[in-house]
C-alpha cells in the first residue's frame, strides 16, 4: 500500500553467483559522465551529493546566524510557492534560449535535456528588502571548501571559540505573505526579469538541472521550506507555532500563565506539545523503498509495473512508503507482495543507493531482490499492470536514454515481436536500479 509508483545469496534454491561480469554485459554512462563530469567522481543521484557542513550545532547561535546571513559572500536560493529561482536555459554551447520553462509537463517526466539551467544565486543585498519585510529564511550550511567566497564566522560555545570558514548558503521564501506584499516583490521581480531569471516548477526542470551540489541545495531548501509551510499550527492545541533553529524547528509558544485569560490558560495546560519531550517539531523525511525484482529461475527477467497515470508503455520498479515499525527488507517484501502478488526471498534483498526526492520530503531507498514466486496478481489494484520483462526489452528501453542505435552484444532485430517499453529517465533512481541489473549488479545476503 501507499505506493510511490513510481553470485546471489548462499542457498540451494538460487541460480549461481557469477564470478565476473557476463561477457555480454552492457555498460551505460553514469549520470555524472553524462553531465561531462569526471568518471572518477563518486556516483550520486540527482538531488544528492551536497558538500555543505550543515552546522546544526550552531543553528541556535544568534551571533553566528547573523554573521552568516549578512556576509557579502553568502548565497541565497530563492523560492516562490516552492518553485526555485533559476537561470534561463542554456544550450550546450552556453548561449541562452532566452526563455525559461515555467509550466509542468503534461505527458510524464521530462527526458534529460541538452539545455542546462542553474540556481540564480542572490546576495544579502538582493534579498534584504524581503528579509526586512519578514520573508521566511532557512540556513542551509557552509561550503568549507569554497576558497573563492570565504567568510569567517566566530561563535562562542562551551569549551572555547568556534571559527567557521567558507561560503554560507541560505534559502529565502519569496511567496507573497503579510508584509511581503506586491510592492516589495515587484522591485525584486523587476531585477529578476532583467537578469532573465524565473521561478521554475522543479518537476519541469528535472532534465536540465546539473548533477551536482546545485540540485542537492534545491532539494534541501525546498523540503525544509515546505515543511515549515505545512506545519504552522501546533498539532496538540492548534496555536500558531513559531520557527526556531534557523528553520529546523517549530514550537508551540509557552505563554506566561499569569498574563493570559482563563480560556488560554486551560488550553495551554492541556497542550501535550508543552510536556515531556514532545514540545518541538522537527522536519520530517518520509522513507520510500523502491525495488528491482529479478526472476527466481530466469535471471534475464525483471519485474516492472505501471500505473494508469504513467505515459503510454512506461514501466518502472515497484515502490512504496515504509510503515512504522518496519525494516527496509520487510517494507520491500510487503510492497512487492501487495502490489504484484510476488513473494520475495528475504535473504536476497540488497541495498543499492538512496536518493532525496523533494516532492515534498521523501528519501528513496533503492534495493534489488530476487523473487521466490512468479505469478503476478494485482492484489491491491495500485497498479494497472505488472509483468516480467526480458533483458533485451529492458536494454532497448535503456538505450533510448543513451542515444538509441544498435547496442554492443545485442543482435539486430532480436525480440522485435516483444512489447516495446519505456522506463524512467536517468535522474530517477528507478532508472539506475534497472541499469544496475542490466550491468550485472550482484545481490548479497541481507543482514537483517
Amino acid at each position: 500500500m501507499h505506493s510511490m509508483a513510481s553470485g546471489f545469496p548462499v542457498g540451494f534454491c538460487f541460480f549461481p553467483r557469477p564470478r565476473s561480469r557476463p561477457t555480454n554485459a552492457l555498460t551505460f554512462p553514469s549520470p555524472r559522465q553524462q553531465a561531462g563530469m569526471s568518471s572518477s567522481t563518486r556516483f550520486t543521484h540527482l538531488f544528492a551529493g551536497s558538500n555543505l557542513n550543515r552546522l546544526s550545532v550552531l543553528r541556535s547561535n544568534p551571533a553566528f546566524l547573523t554573521n552568516s546571513l549578512q556576509s557579502p559572500s553568502t548565497r541565497f536560493i530563492a523560492l516562490r510557492n516552492l518553485d526555485a529561482l533559476l537561470t534561463a536555459l542554456t544550450t550546450p554551447t552556453g548561449t541562452s534560449t532566452a526563455t525559461t520553462t515555467t509550466t509542468a509537463p503534461t505527458a510524464g517526466i521530462p527526458p534529460l535535456s541538452p539545455h542546462k539551467q542553474h540556481i540564480a544565486y542572490l546576495t544579502y543585498t538582493d534579498v534584504k528588502p524581503a528579509l526586512d519585510a519578514g520573508a521566511f529564511h532557512v540556513f542551509l550550511g557552509v561550503d568549507e571548501g569554497d576558497t573563492e567566497g570565504t567568510g569567517e564566522y566566530t561563535s562562542e560555545r562551551k569549551g572555547g571559540v568556534v571559527v567557521v570558514k567558507g561560503r554560507s548558503y541560505w534559502a529565502v521564501d519569496l511567496t507573497k505573505s503579510g508584509d511581503l506584499d506586491d510592492g516589495v516583490l515587484a522591485g525584486l521581480d523587476g531585477a529578476f526579469t532583467t537578469k532573465n531569471y524565473a521561478f521554475t516548477p522543479l518537476r519541469s526542470a528535472l532534465g536540465s538541472l546539473p548533477w551536482d551540489i546545485e540540485s542537492a541545495l534545491i532539494a534541501q531548501a525546498r523540503s525544509v521550506v515546505d515543511w515549515n509551510v505545512r506545519n504552522q499550527y501546533c498539532p496538540a492545541c492548534g496555536k500558531l507555532t513559531e520557527s526556531g533553529e534557523a528553520g529546523y524547528k517549530r514550537f508551540c509558544p509557552r505563554p506566561n500563565l499569569d498574563e493570559v485569560g482563563e480560556g488560554e490558560k486551560e488550553a495551554t495546560k492541556r497542550c501535550l506539545s508543552l510536556t515531556g519531550v514532545n514540545n518541538f517539531q522537527y522536519p520530517r523525511t518520509d522513507p520510500v523503498v523502491i525495488i528491482a525484482v529479478t526472476h527466481p529461475t530466469h535471471p534475464h527477467k525483471l519485474l516492472l509495473g505501471r500505473q494508469t497515470r504513467f505515459p503510454a508503455s512506461t514501466y518502472t520498479c515497484i515502490a512504496g512508503f515504509m510503515e512504522p515499525g518496519e525494516s527496509i527488507e520487510e517494507a520491500c517484501a510487503r510492497e512487492v507482495a501487495e502490489e504484484t502478488g510476488i513473494q520475495l526471498n528475504m535473504d536476497s534483498i540488497t541495498y543499492h543507493s538512496s536518493q532525496p526526492w523533494p516532492f515534498p520530503n521523501s528519501v528513496m531507498i533503492g534495493c534489488l531482490a530476487q523473487a521466490r514466486s512468479v505469478d503476478v496478481s494485482l492484489v491491491d489494484e495500485e497498479l494497472e499492470d505488472a509483468r516480467w520483462f526480458d533483458r533485451e526489452q529492458v536494454v532497448r528501453a535503456l538505450a533510448r536514454h543513451y542515444g538509441g542505435g544498435p547496442l554492443p552484444g545485442e543482435a539486430q532485430g532480436q525480440g522485435e515481436a516483444e512489447m516495446e517499453i519505456k522506463i524512467p529517465p536517468p535522474y530517477a533512481i528507478a532508472h539506475q536500479l534497472i541499469k544496475a541489473w542490466v550491468e550485472g549488479f550482484k545481490l548479497q545476503p541481507a543482514k537483517m
